[in-house]
Formats: structure tokens, C-alpha cells, sequence
């Protein structure tokens, strides 16, 4: 990813639409308590500036370490085979557009989706305390 950063310092938007990636980390293996909330994607590429990934039409089929998206404003997940929709991605205070549409999960449902990120987000949340 060096190579990344040195052609490309002040990139905001990372689009990997239509790659047929599987699996967000590749076949990296990470401690359960590597990510944390002052870590994420933008430090893990090493470009700071970024501040929107598009991962739609792929083939991820969880979020296993939703952390991962700290920093970011926009994140594309939609059309893949996602399973399950992490709670804890609702702590990340940084998303200001969530798009999940098209894929697996039946819950959160369609109609909370519909209302857009912060409803998506909030509902999120509130499960954390259930």
C-alpha cells in the first residue's frame, strides 16, 4: 500500500466496486482486540484524507471487525452476501452515509434501511443496550 500512498497522498475516495473481493482483510488474521476506535482503514492504507470506500457488488459476506470503517464518512456495502450487520458499527460517529442495501441480513429490515443512515445507525445503537 505504499506505492497507494505515494501516488495518491490526499485520495478521499477508494472505489473497489465490482472486484469480487470476499473477505474485506484478504486472508490477514487479527487479534480480537487490534482495532480500535482511534484505528481503521484510513491508518491501515496509510491515507489519512480518505473518507469514502465503495465495496458494493462484491462477494464480503460479513463485517467481522467493523472498526475497521473508524474515520470514514461514507462506506458502500451494498449488493454483497453480508450475513449479519455488526452492532458495534453503530459506535462509529464518523458515518454519515451507510448503504447495506441488497444484500443477506433480514435484520435490521428493509424499512429501517429505507430510512436512510442515522436511522440505520440509531437502531444499531439501541441493541447494543438490549
Amino acid at each position: 500500500m505504499k506505492n497507494l500512498v505515494f501516488f495518491a497522498p490526499n485520495l478521499q475516495s477508494l472505489n473497489l466496486n465490482d472486484n469480487c473481493i470476499s473477505n474485506i482483510f484478504g486472508k490477514c488474521t487479527f487479534e480480537p482486540d487490534f482495532f480500535t476506535l482511534d484505528f481503521g482503514l484510513r491508518e491501515l492504507v496509510g491515507i489519512s484524507s480518505l473518507t469514502t470506500i465503495s465495496l458494493s457488488h462484491n462477494q464480503i459476506d460479513s463485517i467481522e471487525h467493523p472498526f475497521i470503517f473508524s474515520g470514514l464518512a461514507n462506506i458502500d456495502l451494498s449488493n454483497n452476501s453480508i450475513a449479519s450487520v455488526p452492532l458495534q458499527l453503530g459506535l462509529i460517529t464518523t458515518i454519515t452515509n451507510l448503504n447495506l442495501s441488497g444484500n443477506l441480513f433480514r435484520v435490521p429490515r428493509r424499512q429501517t434501511l429505507e430510512k436512510g443512515t442515522a436511522a440505520v445507525l440509531q437502531w444499531l445503537r439501541d441493541r447494543i443496550a438490549d
